[in-house]
């Protein structure tokens, strides 16, 4: 009985000694998603410009994309008394969110955070929550491929259980109505492999938009493969998608995206508020075009729309 109250009293001991060893320690929980190569380089080019800050320790966690995994991994990061916790993607910064209370988030890579409903609006940051999101306006991408093609009806594929790509279609959606466009929502189940999605389409589409999600990018190749086969032009808003043979993407600088939060991050633990930190817009953004994918679905892309890319891919 002795021996067990001593073991009992030195383990005590270990835990107010470890709990004043953090005293002095700020702490920041980063959430990376697992094989999410987009993510990966932003998070590189962050613990590049955040550099080593005295007193500062990063906790990085790499969890698996579904919801139940990325709410663990903020639920631990709440635990072990993170001062902030950075996130990389909508489905990360919404885990968070649910789990954070309290604890600052601090967001990159998040397409339209107001439509999300993190932010109340495009310069006001959240109740405890501010970053950079990872998207270009999509008027943009949508007027430059109608000039390309002369479509104006496209199927936008999104998983159905992740509500941030739902709600990026349903944004989609109005502003395409707007403008005279039609969409056709088709939400996927994220068992179903490449020609089962592709087979939702509906035969009077034009055009497929890909939301942006993990899922695309775990099957992106086999996905455009397909799509490019059946004469259908993909579009997106998904960083590298140009490069797996998607014909048009709008996508922003993953440096910029790693820079910026960490600027943001480095200002806080300075003293800096949150409604000194207010959501950044990304400046660097780039219309990409596939040629070869192009040529593959017979479309010649118009002069004003080449002299407006940033990068062609041939």
């Amino acid at each position: 009985m002795r021996l067990s109250v001593y073991l009992i009293g030195c383990l005590l001991s270990l835990v107010l000694l470890s709990g004043a060893a953090y005293a002095d320690e700020r702490l920041i929980a980063v959430i990376l998603t697992r094989d999410t190569p987009r993510y990966q380089a932003v998070h590189e080019i962050f613990v590049e410009r955040f550099g080593q800050p005295k007193g500062v320790k990063l906790y990085v966690q790499q969890p698996n994309g579904d919801t139940l995994s990325l709410r663990n991994s903020a639920r631990k990061a709440v635990a072990i008394g993170a001062d902030a916790i950075l996130t990389y993607g909508a489905t990360a910064t919404r885990a968070a969110l649910a789990e954070s209370y309290k604890t600052p988030v601090f967001y990159a890579d998040v397409i339209d955070p107001m439509v999300q409903g993190f932010i109340p609006d495009q310069f006001t940051p959240g109740e405890n929550v501010t970053g950079i999101r990872g998207d270009a306006p999509v008027q943009t991408l949508l007027k430059h491929f109608q000039t390309a093609t002369g479509a104006s009806r496209l199927c936008a594929l999104y998983p159905k259980d992740e509500m941030s790509a739902d709600n990026q279609v349903e944004s989609l959606r109005r502003i395409a109505e707007k403008k005279g466009w039609e969409v056709l929502p088709k939400p996927f189940n994220r068992s179903m492999d490449a020609a089962a999605i592709l087979g939702l389409v509906p035969g009077q589409c034009l055009g497929i938009y890909c939301a942006d999600s993990p899922v695309f990018l775990k099957q992106a190749k086999e996905l455009v493969d397909m799509a490019n086969k059946k004469k259908l032009p993909i579009i997106s808003q998904i960083p590298g998608m140009a490069e797996e043979g998607a014909f048009m993407v709008l996508e922003t600088d993953p440096a910029e995206q790693g820079g910026q939060i960490a600027d943001y991050l480095l200002r806080f633990l300075h003293g800096a508020s949150l409604a000194e930190l207010p959501p950044e817009r990304p400046r660097n953004v780039s219309l990409v075009i596939n040629l070869k994918t192009a040529k593959q679905l017979g479309i010649k892309v118009p002069f004003e729309v080449l002299s407006v890319t940033n990068r062609i891919i041939r």
